[in-house]
């Protein structure tokens, strides 16, 4: 097996450097300083950094060194950059560093181990790597042996394994313009399959699908596919993607297609034998997106009351990504009322309120008015929306017929409307 050589690189640009870096080696270790350390056999070293030279990595000027040790190539790299120290030499080429390099290696090295150093007259790596050891110990420790064994050079804790991330995307360069959804289908589909392969490999589904196409104007079309329910089963997927194309398409001819998933752990539901099955939620993300489809994302989802106190003002949300189990209603008391009270009247609205005319000689008794006004602050510029200023006053009113019904004064139309019977 071929011995390993190390480089140590220090650019400006470590983000970008790091996946140059991992074209170069499988092993690549970012130090805090921002220097990257690469593991390669030595039969491959000058090949590697002919290769360092030819990609340029980073910007402005680039330090680097070879040893065998990364130790001692993060050090000459910051001491004596472009220097190749031939193989089991990084002792004697580090014999005349000073020691306050040893504080760029290590967080845990302050300047009060410098300090002591200094008072003994060690000013070298070399004349602290001549230092017994055992007295070295003694008097400072772990971190002393630690010291000295950096000094000669040596690594103190072997290279951490840092494999490359993996990018749950998958994309597909088009030879022909695509104009339709039918054959962008089948490169969704083969996308879709490669995706689906990569997250089941590693025990992982998606809960949001990206949708990446360039078109052949040059403008990038991007849309996401929020997911009810972790999934990797690659005909749904592919159904919600077209769905979501039908919905919202691209409008031009399509060059590239790209595909992102963003992973999340799949959900295992354990079925009782004593219970009916639940829906199968994969089944529940195609008929949401089918729904949006055919009535539109504006007019599908779930209502939500505004904070507001505008009678029947409501506004619709997207579903939520997520389907909580519902909980078993706690046990209520004998009453159903929970207080011993009287039983509760429960208002039948009629929408929309219908205009109506009562006479007093109709009414036994009532109660009221109870006022209420709204939006009043947005202005007369407003008063033609849904959401613009009201203002009435509610009654509610027992006829002699026995019914009690609820009716309110419209101040700005200047009428009197039903909204209701009490049941």
């Amino acid at each position: 097996m071929a011995e390993s050589r190390y480089i140590a690189l220090f650019s400006s640009r470590v983000g970008e450097d790091l996946s140059l870096a991992r074209t170069l080696s499988p092993t690549v270790e970012i130090h805090f300083s921002g220097c990257l350390l690469l593991s390669v056999p030595a039969t491959y070293e000058e090949a590697t950094l002919t290769r360092i030279s030819e990609l340029h990595i980073g910007s402005g000027k680039i330090f680097f060194a070879v040893a065998s040790t990364r130790t001692a190539a993060f050090f000459v790299a910051r001491h004596s950059s472009g220097t190749r120290i031939p193989i089991h030499q990084q002792a004697r080429y580090l014999r005349a560093y000073p020691v306050e390099l040893l504080q760029l290696w290590d967080r845990e090295i302050g300047s009060d181990y410098l300090a002591t150093l200094s008072r003994w007259g060690i000013r070298t790596f070399g004349q602290l790597a001549d230092l017994p050891r055992q007295q070295l110990a003694s008097r400072l420790g772990r971190l002393g042996e630690s010291l000295q064994r950096l000094a000669r050079g040596e690594d103190i804790r072997p290279l951490p394994h840092s494999p490359e991330p993996v990018r749950f995307e998958e994309t597909c360069d088009l030879e022909w313009e695509l104009d339709d959804l039918e054959p962008l289908s089948f490169i969704l589909g083969d996308l879709l399959e490669r995706l689906c392969r990569t997250l089941s490999s590693r025990g992982l589904a998606t809960d949001q699908l990206t949708i990446i196409l360039r078109l052949v104007s040059g403008v990038h079309f991007e849309r996401s596919v929020p997911l009810a329910f972790p999934m990797s089963n690659r005909r749904v997927l592919l159904s919600l993607l077209r769905l979501k194309l039908q919905t919202d398409s691209p409008g031009e001819a399509v060059v590239r297609v790209q595909l992102k998933a963003r992973p999340a752990q799949p959900q295992v539901v354990q079925y009782s034998l004593l219970e009916s099955a639940s829906a199968n939620p994969e089944k529940i993300s195609r008929t949401l997106a089918r729904l949006t489809t055919l009535v539109g994302p504006e007019h599908a989802g779930i209502p939500h009351l505004p904070d507001t106190y505008r009678p029947d003002a409501f506004q619709v949300r997207e579903f939520p990504l997520r389907f909580k189990t519902a909980e078993q209603p706690q046990s209520a008391a004998v009453n159903p009322n929970g207080n011993g009270s009287r039983p509760r009247l429960t208002l039948k609205r009629v929408r929309p309120p219908l205009e109506v005319r009562i006479s007093t000689d109709q009414i036994v008794t009532c109660s009221g008015p109870w006022k209420s006004s709204g939006n009043w602050w947005q202005g007369e510029a407003q008063k033609t929306d849904d959401e613009s200023y009201w203002r009435r006053e509610e009654w509610d009113v027992e006829l002699t017929t026995g019914k009690i019904c609820r009716v309110f004064w419209d101040a700005l139309e200047k009428q009197w409307l039903l909204e209701g019977f009490y049941d």
